[in-house]
């Protein structure tokens, strides 16, 4: 049983009569889920599993790529060329992971690897297709260590120290996975782009720099440069869970009109990690839901519906 721990809600400007935070949570629990958060003007929402809550830090897998593409946006514009083994790549083909170089699963994600060096054993093509990886966050990553701009000094910025990061053989951190966060610290970051890129008062990212990291790429309808997307969403769009479909290695040609949640606004975004880790934010709404989990089949379309349908009816445990 997962205890309630913090409920505060007051006028807010999103009403909470139009999210059906319970059933998302129920689903959450029902799923494997450790914490969920749900943000939105004036409104709080949290849920921990005894033991949890919102200061346990967790791996949150990929989302730390998404965190990868916050810290290269706060400082340089997507079209910054990066030149990586005499080939020259806008940083947009990096971070929308269609730069022509392999995902390098095998070589990058060893536990002894040396990240700098097997980087150098990555083959190139000449096929502009989304390509999931993480070679392309780990060259970004290589690009902000040599411009001495590291993603833990962008972290900071905004209040947040990771509680450790996965690193290689020579301490070099992974930037494709491996931060090691809480749930309040995705809350934070969820709201930097829930605010247009915003700290409070302070300017963070520019704001054509987040709007071009949430808007669909080329290569993929359903991804931005970092970020997860919902887009597509129509009544005719076909939904799809985002570790399926990475599992399954859907094709290019299949992302073309999918979404994540036909019920979801269409500006909703995501960061999501392995295992059921995922920020949910919708600019136009200021909502950000944070939601940690492990196992459970948890799925972006199911947990959307929840929250998102019309009427609420009671879910079934499992």
């Amino acid at each position: 049983m997962i205890r309630l721990i913090l409920v505060l809600a007051a006028a807010a400007t999103i009403s909470a009569s139009a999210l059906n935070w319970d059933a998302a949570m129920d689903y959450s629990d029902c799923h494997g889920g450790n914490a969920i958060i749900v943000s939105a003007p004036g409104a709080l929402k949290s849920r921990f599993r005894p033991g949890w809550s919102d200061r346990t830090p967790v791996n949150t897998a990929s989302i730390t790529k998404s965190i990868t593409a916050l810290a290269w946006l706060s400082s340089f514009p997507p079209s910054e060329t990066i030149t990586f083994r005499a080939r020259q790549r806008p940083a947009s083909a990096f971070l929308s992971q269609s730069s022509g170089l392999e995902p390098g699963r095998r070589l990058l994600y060893g536990r002894k690897a040396d990240l700098e060096k097997n980087l150098q054993r990555l083959r190139w093509s000449t096929d502009s297709s989304f390509a999931y990886g993480p070679s392309h966050w780990e060259v970004i990553g290589s690009e902000l260590l040599r411009h001495g701009r590291p993603v833990e000094t962008f972290l900071t910025r905004i209040g947040i120290r990771p509680a450790a990061w996965s690193r290689d053989a020579t301490d070099r951190p992974h930037h494709s996975a491996g931060a090691h966060l809480s749930a309040s610290d995705l809350l934070c970051l969820g709201r930097l782009v829930a605010d247009g890129g915003r700290r409070g008062w302070r300017r963070i990212i520019p704001a054509d720099r987040l709007q071009a990291a949430l808007s669909p790429s080329p290569a993929n309808g359903a991804y931005g440069l970092g970020f997860w997307l919902n887009a597509a969403a129509s009544s005719r769009s076909s939904e799809f869970d985002i570790e399926e479909a990475l599992r399954a290695g859907s094709r290019p040609e299949s992302w073309k009109n999918h979404c994540l949640s036909r019920l979801a606004p269409r500006d909703l975004v995501a960061m999501a990690g392995s295992g059921g880790q995922r920020v949910y934010i919708v600019p136009s709404r200021g909502l950000v839901v944070v939601r940690l989990g492990e196992g459970g089949a948890f799925r972006d379309p199911d947990f959307l519906r929840a929250l998102f349908r019309e009427t609420s009816r009671p879910l079934v445990r499992r």
